[in-house]
Parts: C-alpha cells; sequence; structure tokens
C-alpha cells in the first residue's frame, strides 16, 4: 500500500506529477523536470483525454485530495496543479 503524500510545495507537485506521468507515457516522464509551470503539459507532450483521466486518478490516489470531475479539464499546467492541490 502506497502511503498518501499530499504536496506542500512546487516540487512535490512535480514528483507526484512525474510518477502520474510515468504511468502512462514514460517516454516523456524526464521532460516534467524542465518544464514551465504555465505550459499545458498535455498539449506539450501529447497526451489524449484516457491520459488525462489516468494521471488525475493518479494524483489522487497519490495525494489523497480530490480532483472533482468538473475541475480536471481545467488543470492542465503545474501551476494549476500546484494552486489546486495545495489549497485543498
Amino acid at each position: 500500500m502506497t502511503e498518501l503524500s499530499p504536496p506542500t510545495s512546487l516540487a512535490d507537485v512535480r514528483l507526484h506529477l512525474e510518477r502520474a506521468i510515468g504511468s502512462v507515457a514514460p517516454d516523456v516522464v524526464d521532460e516534467v523536470a524542465s518544464l514551465g509551470p504555465d505550459v499545458d503539459f498535455f498539449e506539450e507532450f501529447g497526451l489524449d483525454s484516457m491520459d488525462r483521466l489516468t494521471i488525475m486518478e493518479s494524483l489522487v490516489a497519490s495525494t489523497g485530495i480530490a480532483i472533482p470531475d468538473d475541475v480536471v479539464a481545467r488543470l492542465t499546467t503545474i501551476r494549476q496543479l500546484t494552486d489546486h492541490l495545495m489549497s485543498n
């Protein structure tokens, strides 16, 4: 069983995102660290809607923080993810 680890910084969010993206697109996971905070990572990495769903489910599982369905489509950048994950 994986221990939940809510993010406390931008670096934590990047780590959670790297793990989540690695589960669907391991070939681009090394590029997450160099991604600007306002770059749409779904567009940047060519991820589709199923990848989005898998990534968001992985983030919920690893952080214990809910991401409501109506918010999922709006969380496309590291800054947006950070704002959501650290305010909930």
